[in-house]
């Protein structure tokens, strides 16, 4: 099983650690481990596209080339189902499907705005992922 980092979504400006007993048992130490090894992954991403002056080129260029970052990384179907309670899984070493669109796109975010914070990839991760059923969410209570 992928060393995920996770964190509990309960509201759209709450999150907290957690980790489900049904799965591989992740404690601090392993979402520590795997946010550091996320965290060089990232690096060398943002580093790479520095180098490139990948800012200065179209959103399109940008996507493909993050995605070409993550040629021969590991597939895992369920990724983002690891959990019984809505959780964000963020890792860089394995993907299904959802999840590769969703770092690519923010991961490119980043990029284009000459941001290089893994904390703002996550935030930009959470965006990509729930922004949608946020604003359902916020406009079916007002």
């Amino acid at each position: 099983m992928a060393k995920v980092t996770a964190l509990s979504v309960s509201h759209a400006d709450d999150l907290s650690l957690h980790s489900n007993s049904s799965h591989a048992k992740i404690d601090k130490q392993q979402i520590e481990s795997s946010q550091t090894e996320d965290e060089r992954i990232f690096q060398k991403i943002l580093q790479d596209a520095s180098d490139r002056q990948l800012d200065r080129s179209t959103l399109g260029v940008i996507l493909q080339e993050v995605a070409r970052q993550f040629l021969g990384t590991s597939y895992q179907s369920g990724l983002l189902d690891l959990f019984d309670r809505e959780t964000l899984v963020v890792s860089l070493n394995k993907f299904d499907c959802f999840s590769l669109v969703e770092t690519v796109l923010a991961i490119a975010r980043n990029i284009a705005l000459q941001d290089h914070k893994y904390q703002d990839f996550t935030e930009n991760l959470i965006k990509e992922r729930y922004e949608i059923f946020i604003q359902i969410h916020v406009s079916s209570v007002v």
